[in-house]
């Protein structure tokens, strides 16, 4: 599991809770440094499309759990 600073975390857990009232013009740029903090493509999907439901902190800890596939050959 990847652990963050404090800063980072408190800054991802921000954003986490920014998205929620974020216009739609500025949800990307919110999303990729989500994605960029986290190094998971899917911390969105944890925060608003999991079953059941996970707080930002549980989302944030999914995230960090996130660990990518080494492909053969990559």
């Amino acid at each position: 599991m990847r652990t963050l600073t404090p800063e980072l975390r408190q800054r991802a857990l921000a954003l986490m809770a920014e998205l929620v009232y974020t216009p739609d013009e500025e949800v990307d740029d919110k999303v990729e440094e989500l994605e960029r903090i986290t190094e998971c493509p899917h911390v969105v999907d944890y925060l608003f499309h999991h079953t059941p439901h996970l707080t930002d902190e549980q989302a944030l800890e999914k995230a960090l759990a996130y660990e990518h596939i080494a492909l053969p050959g990559a």
